[in-house]
């Protein structure tokens, strides 16, 4: 009996080591098959020079409609204002209709293949959402979100050929656009347990969207690295500007100083000077008469003019301060004299 146990038990280690195996590999590839998705809409995006949409804040559903968007109760009114306010946070101003319509079945129940759809021509864009008898608020955003990105797409001018692939790039899009939260709550796969008799039961499942609620965390968790990456990339471009900024002035400063310099090296030393000091005054001349101190200057110049790093801008920064220190004590030298 106890060897059969240990059998079991063994039995039972294995296969909780091997779903956990098939779940770490599962979630590598929906994380490689979704990153490649991201990094070609995102690229579309900056193409069309609109990126900062990804740094804007999570869209967020106002309480109101959490209470009049509700299975046995909905307000049309209220779901085409929901509509507007996504539309409004996208800053899309075209004219889209929106069309409610109800199903008086639930979702385990409806005949209803399609939840909603975008339709497009030249003279008209609408957006028909069919809501069922037991959607919540959650749902109901959810789709909208999903539809409404198609509408973004299209204006972007994006689109796959791939009619499953488009599908699954909206969902992807519409996470990217700052409805991550909403999507993975409103996908989350819903079941419903019939009995059948004779302690038997159907368990009737359904699911709104072409991605799962996991795949959705994994894509809203690639999607906050490229906003992390884009803000640590514009956050070293400000404090790059900023350098650069300071290099230039630094520039101007060491010009002043070598212009008065050439002003205070004209007047000869009328006393008596060493011979010390004399062979350091000849040295100085003669850097002068060679453009020791005007070729420095026109580098500095010419560095700070091309595209460089912060490491480069901070070395450009120490020679500069090396270039002013040795003006400046040459200058003390000729005010002893």
């Amino acid at each position: 009996m106890n060897t059969f146990l240990i059998i079991i038990y063994l039995a039972l280690i294995i296969l909780i080591v091997f779903m956990i195996k098939k779940n770490i590999s599962n979630r590598k590839r929906a994380r490689k098959k979704y990153s490649h998705i991201l990094a070609d809409l995102y690229y579309k995006l900056k193409l069309k020079s609109v990126e900062d949409i990804v740094l804007k804040e999570d869209f967020v559903v106002k309480k109101v409609y959490f209470k009049s968007i509700r299975p046995g109760k909905y307000v049309t009114e209220h779901i085409e204002s929901l509509a507007n306010e996504i539309l409004n946070y996208l800053d899309i101003k075209n004219n889209i209709d929106i069309v409610v319509l109800y199903d008086d079945n639930d979702r385990y129940s409806s005949t209803k293949e399609k939840v909603a759809y975008y339709r497009s021509n030249k003279r008209t864009r609408d957006i028909h959402i069919i809501v069922k008898k037991d959607y919540t608020c959650t749902d109901v955003v959810a789709i909208l979100c999903h539809e409404i990105s198609h509408l973004y797409m299209e204006l972007m001018d994006i689109k796959y050929k791939d009619l499953k692939q488009n599908e699954e790039a909206t969902d992807v899009t519409a996470i990217l656009l700052g409805f991550g939260k909403i999507m993975i709550k409103g996908y989350v796969e819903c079941s419903r347990e019939e009995s059948t008799g004779f302690n038997t039961s159907i368990i009737h499942k359904s699911k709104i969207g072409y991605i799962s609620s996991r795949d959705c965390k994994i894509v809203y968790r690639l999607t906050k690295r490229i906003k992390e990456f884009e803000l640590l990339k514009r956050q070293e471009k400000i404090l790059l500007d900023e350098t650069k900024k300071k290099t230039k002035e630094k520039i101007e400063l060491s010009k002043q100083l070598y212009d008065n310099f050439i002003i205070v090296s004209q007047n000869r030393p009328a006393t008596f000077v060493q011979q010390e000091d004399m062979l350091k005054m000849q040295d100085l001349y003669n850097k002068i008469e060679n453009g020791y101190f005007s070729v420095q200057i026109r580098q500095f110049e010419m560095k700070v003019s091309k595209e460089l790093s912060q490491e480069d801008l901070e070395e450009i920064n120490k020679k500069i301060d090396l270039f002013c220190y040795e003006i400046t004590m040459y200058n003390s030298f000729f005010s002893k004299h």
